[in-house]
């Protein structure tokens, strides 16, 4: 069979900028879409091929509808034949044989027509063209994949060695809390950390009292103490307050320290209120004294989980 007589091929139209309008029409050339139209000039699906110099034989495939332009040639009939079958035969074709041009490559329809070839019958050739068909989506969706991929690596390349964002979020945490409010009541739970917003609002239904409003006055050989950072990752929580816990890191004298005091007792909970996000904690082993910096809470019920509660992180 003759190439003639298996499509019909013909030169594009020409389409200059000036004349193209916003749409969604693809405009073909020679090496497939170069722009968009609002006019399409034939139905698709359809296939063009590049008919000057560099894309000179190359085959393109648009399986909607289009304008083909005049730096490529065109099919105009498939004569029944199956459009993706006949886009992947002419791909297999070399016209490199045809070229008419003589300082530069061009393809004439009229030299490749009588080009002798080998044809299936339609139903063969729509179960060839359903085959490689799935493979090149595959291979699309693949190219797709990787596109992403890149972008996204390139993107994560740029936020952490050229915006350094990490760092910047890392320095972000550590910049000192605002000054917190005179007084510790629902109105101000936001000054306290997470794990202890919910901590202060159950105060009256769970049992808990904040003794941070009992000023310590100074009396000799008093007892200061000294909590230590606690554990993200602690999931040991005692029955009763009688099994030893975080005990307290330091023990001094109340003169030892500086700033305001706070009385506290054996067995309460001390909550450094200071960057809450370190979880300083800490039970006192002996009566003594505190600084203002530490949230001193007494639990009516001695039960160790109340403790846990308190001040190990939160998950939820």
């Amino acid at each position: 069979m003759a190439l003639g007589d298996f499509v019909t091929l013909q030169r594009g139209h020409d389409l200059p900028d000036t004349r193209r309008r916003p749409g969604r029409i693809p405009v073909m050339g020679s090496f497939g879409p170069t722009g968009y139209h609002d006019e399409p000039k034939t139905k698709g699906p359809g296939i063009t091929v590049g008919r000057r110099s560099a894309s000179f034989g190359v085959v393109n495939y648009c399986s909607v509808d289009y304008w083909p332009l005049n730096t490529a040639l065109y099919v105009t009939d498939f004569h029944g034949n199956d459009e993706r079958f006949a886009y992947y035969l002419l791909k297999t074709i070399d016209f490199t044989a045809y070229n008419s041009g003589s300082a530069q490559p061009s393809l004439n329809r009229n030299f490749i027509h009588p080009l002798r070839i080998r044809v299936p019958a339609p139903n063969e050739q729509r179960r060839i063209a359903n085959i490689l068909g799935t493979l090149d989506d595959k291979i699309e969706l693949n190219r797709r994949m990787n596109e992403t991929l890149e972008a996204m690596a390139r993107r994560l390349f740029k936020s952490w060695f050229i915006d350094f964002d990490p760092v910047h979020a890392k320095a972000a945490l550590r910049r000192p809390l605002p000054p917190r409010p005179a007084q510790h009541g629902p109105r101000n739970r936001r000054t306290l950390p997470r794990q202890l917003r919910g901590f202060h609002a159950r105060c009256d239904t769970e049992g808990m009292e904040s003794r941070s409003g009992r000023r310590h006055r100074r009396q000799p050989q008093t007892r200061s103490q000294t909590i230590r950072h606690s554990s993200r990752n602690t999931k040991y929580c005692p029955r009763t307050y009688a099994t030893p816990l975080h005990r307290t890191e330091r023990v001094g004298h109340a003169d030892d320290v500086a700033s305001g005091k706070f009385c506290c007792q054996r067995g309460e909970i001390l909550f450094g209120k200071l960057r809450p996000y370190f979880h300083k904690d800490g039970v006192p082993a002996v009566d003594g004294v505190c600084s203002t910096d530490v949230l001193v809470i007494t639990p009516r019920e001695q039960n160790g989980l109340v403790y846990c509660w308190a001040t190990f992180p939160q998950t939820k």
